[in-house]
């Protein structure tokens, strides 16, 4: 077959079967435009049994472009799969790439696909609802003790690593069952990741989290949804900004336009223990997010945000006594339907960060742990009249708040200030517009009088309608 036939053959299946245009007029013949090859064009050629070394092959290979997985008659069955530097390929819609059941292959920390020290990688599917081009590994036989998988820790299976890496783009691809995190972005040996982007994705039935990241400067996550009603019971978060060692990156991220419901677990988990003053500020914001139908699962305090203590209460090697700089926001998100608590945050009231919440609303939030409140914070005490002017929790809004909506007689907002004083000063401003049956002022309403700029209004309506879902 001739290069201009095989490359008329591609551009056929791509026009076909993909749901963006690509580009006009590609032809072999034209110089300059981008030469296209089929993954199973490479030997030993797609085995329906095992198709590793097809895969493999063809994305180590250098003479094209841009590689097409074209689907098959069944599956791409797959071992554990390497990607190199300066690669872009294409995962049309209708393909299926899914884990060969090997245990001998998995070891409790090989992924799918590990980009490991590389740059400027693009993975980029195609495809809508259920033609989305899906990478799909095997949850339940990993954690099944009779599948032979190994019965030490499961959650390091990742579908996609990627450590120490620049310019790396994952895009339109369904992640089905990871045996750990659908995604993980973190550091190596030598660096952390940099200029990451992870667009228009699908997780679903993650193991530990949806999309971890440990070490990182420029990571954008945009229009994903990350989902997980089979619980397994081994969930952290649906997203996770976890920094682990000192040296650790948390810089320039940006959570946007994603929707993330139906998780046993915590819906965003922030925490920056590890992190200290004099580490690059960190620089987290969220925008025109929703998280709701956080059901518990095993965890029965899973919050829709959660916002761990920055400090340390031990110093330690891993966990120092102070706090690194910067600002954490949440812009034009909303909560609603959460077993527990829609926001929970530890937070010392001296700490130089700063969490903001602008246009921010909660619903239905803690509808089953009645015990508890929508908003829950809990101020590290120290002796009173020493804050931190640049840290703080602000809430704010275009017409002046955010928003609470609660249909039981009880505190919307609950403080807590450990090892504090009756009268520490609380590091809380802003404002917040509450909507309860009841009318009920927070549980420590003599704390919030040392707090002037904060301000609550409060809507008394009798009967709150929680049904109409959505803020």
């Amino acid at each position: 077959m001739s290069v201009a036939t095989r490359t008329q053959i591609i551009l056929v299946l791509l026009a076909t079967i993909n749901t963006v245009r690509i580009a006009p007029a590609m032809s072999a013949a034209t110089a300059g435009d981008p030469v296209y090859k089929l993954a199973s064009s490479y030997p030993p050629g797609w085995d329906a049994r095992d198709a590793t070394r097809c895969l493999q092959n063809a994305i180590n290979a250098t003479d094209y472009d841009i590689l097409v997985v074209d689907p098959q008659a069944a599956p791409w069955l797959v071992g554990p799969i390497t990607i190199p530097s300066n690669k872009r390929i294409l995962f049309p819609a209708n393909l299926k790439i899914v884990a060969i059941d090997d245990n001998r292959r998995w070891r409790w920390n090989t992924c799918m696909f590990s980009i490991m020290g590389r740059e400027n990688v693009t993975l980029e599917g195609r495809g809508t609802g259920p033609a989305q081009a899906s990478l799909q590994m095997l949850r339940d036989k990993y954690l099944d003790p009779k599948a032979g998988y190994g019965s030490g820790s499961t959650d390091a299976r990742h579908c996609i690593t990627v450590g120490d890496s620049d310019n790396i783009t994952i895009s339109g691809l369904r992640i089905i069952d990871p045996g750990g995190d659908g995604i993980y972005v973190g550091g190596g040996s030598r660096d952390y990741s940099k200029n990451i982007k992870i667009n228009n994705c699908t997780i679903e039935n993650y193991t530990r989290c949806g999309i971890a990241a440990v070490s990182v400067a420029g990571l954008s996550i945009d229009g994903c949804v990350i989902t997980d009603p089979r619980a397994c019971g081994k969930e952290v978060s649906a997203i996770d900004l976890e920094p682990n060692p000192l040296d650790d990156y948390m810089q320039n991220v940006a959570i946007k336009d994603t929707d993330i419901h139906d998780c046993p677990e915590d819906g965003l988990a922030i925490a920056l223990c590890r992190l200290a003053a004099g580490d690059p500020d960190v620089s987290i914001e969220v925008r025109d997010t929703r998280i709701h139908n956080i059901y518990g699962g095993s965890f029965p305090w899973a919050a829709g945000i959660r916002i761990k203590k920055l400090t340390s209460s031990k110093s330690s090697k891993h966990q120092p006594m102070t706090a690194p700089s910067g600002t954490i926001l949440f812009n034009r998100c909303d909560v609603y339907d959460v077993d527990s608590n829609g926001l929970l945050a530890h937070w010392y009231v001296d700490d130089p960060m700063q969490l903001s919440f602008i246009d921010c609303s909660w619903k239905n939030v803690a509808r089953t742990n009645h015990g508890t409140s929508p908003l829950y914070i809990k101020m590290k005490g120290l002796p009173a009249g020493k804050v931190n002017p640049r840290g703080g929790i602000r809430f704010a809004g275009k017409d002046g708040a955010c928003k609470v909506i609660d249909s039981e007689e009880r505190p919307f907002l609950r403080l807590d200030s450990y090892g504090a004083p009756p009268n520490a000063v609380i590091n809380l401003a802003g404002s917040i517009t509450a909507k309860t049956p009841g009318g009920d002022t927070p549980n420590r309403a003599a704390d919030l009088k040392l707090a002037p700029d904060f301000d609550v209004t409060y809507i008394v309506e009798s009967d709150i309608d929680n049904t109409d879902n959505g803020p």
